[in-house]
């Protein structure tokens, strides 16, 4: 059985996405969810565009970071992270 190589890729605008499979910060680790805790942002400095992660709300230091990976729901494989609103 072939096991697939895990993604970790995200698209932060249309025709823009950040593919850190091999090189990248534990940023790439954040996982996807329908009910995200963290957003990510582009951030400009020196007309240079940086991602940057922000909390949606206090989180406790042990918590898991989650964000919407924003894909189209079309190229998705099956979403299995459990919140109610996961199709």
């Amino acid at each position: 059985m072939h096991q697939k190589e895990p993604t970790y890729c995200c698209q932060i605008t249309a025709g823009w996405v950040i593919d850190s499979r091999h090189v990248g910060s534990e940023a790439r680790f954040i996982n996807s969810s329908h009910e995200p805790n963290v957003v990510l942002e582009t951030w400009y400095v020196r007309n240079t565009p940086h991602i940057v992660v922000r909390t949606l709300r206090d989180m406790a230091a042990v918590e898991e970071l989650l964000t919407e990976y924003c894909f189209d729901p079309e190229d998705q494989e099956a979403c299995y992270c459990g919140s109610d609103h996961c199709t």
